[in-house]
């Protein structure tokens, strides 16, 4: 049974895109850049959106295939390996998933990548802890007759096609949300941002972004906080910062930085002068928005990165068509929209569901 079934893109479609799905297919937009980047961190002028068109469980053959993960200890990741669990189960494919145990164990996540070769599997989908350094380990792959698909966070290395978050697009989004509340020559909104820590690829590229995004406004960055992902340094940054900047109109942070700062300005009666805004998206923080703790929210559509993913491995495994390098489109979530059940299906795994690491 296609637990997919046409309802789920069916019903995303009308948040998305307007298009037609065949009862064994979904359809999601994304962004297409061909030709497949040689440097999944490479910085391009992303194309205009197209509709991705899945495949159908009887368009396929069975393959193996493995699942690297840099840990498994968020929702965030859950929701991901939800997708590829489902999506390897539509397409009758066999799946295994590996913990590399956190971001620190990068030897670790290498060493899983050397097993995957001696299990006789057909595709590695890789979501490194490091993006350099993996060209070596990849081109032995593939002289094995092995696809790699990148997923998620950018791979420094020549692969067979990738399904990977744009931290750019994030960050201008929620800048042109501010823009359009804040247009040019009006009075002067003051945002900080707390993006994470320092040099980290998806940090960067979501500053980036929100600065792209609030060209022609009267919103200023009047400090850019960098710390560490953890809710402890956290909490000190939005403490620190409400006391740095009194005046102070918006705070655009990821995901840890605005938990915090949800209770820090309630308990400080800033609920109304400051506005919170979130680079991605948990359920934690989709309770939020809803309840207008949280004005607005970058969701990834982290469900659809991992079956994009399983579904680009099927393809390159029986040549079907030429690789693939793809970014999901990415929804501005608000409190006018964020119940919308389309949006929490491209986005989180279902209530209750069970992880499960392995599909034979």
């Amino acid at each position: 049974m296609n637990t997919f079934a046409p309802f789920a893109l069916a019903a995303l479609l009308p948040v998305f895109a307007s298009v037609a799905v065949a009862e064994d297919r979904w359809q999601f937009p994304v962004y297409d850049i061909q030709p497949v980047r040689n440097n999944g961190t490479e910085h391009i002028t992303l194309p205009p959106e197209s509709t991705f068109t899945s495949l159908a469980p009887s368009d396929v053959q069975k393959h193996r295939m493995c699942l690297l993960m840099p840990h498994t200890q968020d929702s965030i990741i859950m929701a991901y390996i939800y997708a590829a669990v489902d999506e390897a189960k539509r397409l009758g494919q066999a799946l295994t998933v590996f913990d590399a145990g956190g971001y620190g164990n990068d030897s670790t996540q290498r060493a899983q990548f050397e097993n995957c070769l001696t299990l006789g599997v057909d595709a590695i989908l890789l979501q490194p802890i490091n993006p350099g350094g993996w060209e070596t380990d990849v081109a032995k792959a593939q002289a094995q007759g092995l696809k790699v698909i990148n997923v998620t966070e950018g791979l420094n290395a020549k692969v067979d096609g990738r399904s990977l978050v744009d931290f750019r697009v994030n960050g201008k989004i929620l800048g042109e949300h501010l823009k359009a509340s804040h247009p040019e020559g009006g009075p002067t909104a003051k945002v900080v941002v707390l993006p994470g820590g320092a040099g980290l690829p998806f940090v960067e590229d979501t500053v980036a972004g929100l600065r792209e995004g609030l060209k022609g406004s009267s919103v200023e960055v009047v400090d850019v906080v960098y710390g560490g992902m953890d809710a402890a340094a956290q909490l000190k940054l939005v403490e620190d910062v409400l006391v740095a900047h009194p005046d102070l109109s918006y705070i655009v942070g990821n995901g840890i930085a605005i938990g915090q700062a949800v209770n820090v300005v309630a308990q400080r009666g800033l609920t109304e002068q400051v506005k919170l805004l979130t680079t991605y998206l948990d359920a934690d923080l989709l309770n939020h928005i809803r309840r207008g703790r949280v004005i607005a929210g970058a969701a990834e559509s982290s469900v659809m990165l991992k079956r994009l993913a399983v579904d680009l491995a099927v393809s390159a495994i029986e040549g079907k068509g030429p690789a693939r390098d793809l970014v999901p489109h990415v929804q501005l979530v608000t409190p006018g929209n964020a119940g919308n059940p389309q949006i929490i299906q491209a986005n989180f795994q279902p209530a209750g569901w069970k992880p499960v690491f392995k599909v034979d």
